[in-house]
Protein backbone atom coordinates (compact mmCIF):
# COMPACT_ATOMS: atom_id res chain seq x y z
CA UNK A 1 0.00 0.00 0.00
CA UNK A 2 1.42 3.19 -0.60
CA UNK A 3 0.84 6.71 1.02
CA UNK A 4 -1.37 9.18 -0.68
CA UNK A 5 0.07 11.85 -2.49
CA UNK A 6 1.05 15.08 -0.62
CA UNK A 7 -1.08 17.98 -1.53
CA UNK A 8 -0.24 20.05 -4.46
CA UNK A 9 1.47 22.92 -2.59
CA UNK A 10 4.23 20.80 -0.92
CA UNK A 11 5.49 20.52 -4.63
CA UNK A 12 4.93 23.98 -6.16
CA UNK A 13 8.78 25.51 -5.36
CA UNK A 14 10.17 22.12 -6.79
CA UNK A 15 7.47 22.19 -10.02
CA UNK A 16 8.66 25.37 -10.34
CA UNK A 17 12.49 24.59 -10.21
CA UNK A 18 11.67 21.76 -12.72
CA UNK A 19 9.53 24.24 -15.19
CA UNK A 20 12.34 26.37 -15.18
CA UNK A 21 15.22 23.91 -16.06
CA UNK A 22 13.23 22.35 -18.26
CA UNK A 23 13.52 26.27 -20.22
CA UNK A 24 17.09 25.92 -19.44
CA UNK A 25 18.03 22.73 -21.13
CA UNK A 26 15.58 23.32 -24.13
CA UNK A 27 17.27 26.50 -24.76
CA UNK A 28 20.85 24.79 -24.36
CA UNK A 29 19.72 22.34 -27.06
CA UNK A 30 18.95 24.96 -29.27
CA UNK A 31 21.74 26.59 -28.51
CA UNK A 32 23.76 23.36 -29.15
CA UNK A 33 22.12 22.48 -32.35
CA UNK A 34 22.92 25.91 -34.04
CA UNK A 35 26.96 25.78 -32.75
CA UNK A 36 27.93 22.87 -31.06
CA UNK A 37 30.86 23.91 -29.44
CA UNK A 38 32.49 22.55 -26.97
CA UNK A 39 30.49 25.25 -24.57
CA UNK A 40 27.36 24.75 -25.50
CA UNK A 41 27.48 21.07 -25.58
CA UNK A 42 28.72 21.08 -21.61
CA UNK A 43 25.72 23.66 -20.70
CA UNK A 44 23.49 21.53 -22.28
CA UNK A 45 25.37 18.28 -20.30
CA UNK A 46 24.54 20.64 -17.12
CA UNK A 47 21.06 21.84 -17.83
CA UNK A 48 20.38 18.20 -18.05
CA UNK A 49 21.99 17.26 -15.10
CA UNK A 50 20.22 19.50 -13.64
CA UNK A 51 16.80 18.76 -14.58
CA UNK A 52 17.79 14.95 -13.88
CA UNK A 53 18.60 15.69 -10.69
CA UNK A 54 15.12 17.98 -9.93
CA UNK A 55 13.16 14.92 -11.06
CA UNK A 56 14.85 12.40 -8.98
CA UNK A 57 14.13 14.71 -6.29
CA UNK A 58 10.82 14.68 -6.53
CA UNK A 59 10.22 11.26 -7.59
CA UNK A 60 12.16 10.49 -4.02
CA UNK A 61 9.70 12.70 -1.99
CA UNK A 62 6.71 11.36 -3.41
CA UNK A 63 7.81 7.81 -2.77
CA UNK A 64 9.36 8.61 0.92
CA UNK A 65 6.19 8.33 2.90
CA UNK A 66 5.43 4.98 1.78
CA UNK A 67 8.75 3.12 2.71
CA UNK A 68 8.98 5.74 6.14
CA UNK A 69 11.94 7.73 5.48
CA UNK A 70 12.58 11.56 4.46
CA UNK A 71 13.16 12.22 1.04
CA UNK A 72 16.44 13.56 1.76
CA UNK A 73 17.30 9.84 2.92
CA UNK A 74 15.69 8.59 0.03
CA UNK A 75 17.71 10.50 -2.34
CA UNK A 76 20.91 9.74 -0.43
CA UNK A 77 20.30 6.28 -1.20
CA UNK A 78 19.97 6.99 -4.97
CA UNK A 79 23.37 8.71 -5.28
Amino acid sequence: MSAPALPRGEFALLDRMILEALWDLRAARSRAERSGSRRNLELCSRAEEHLDALLDYRHAARVAPAVGTTAHETLQMLT
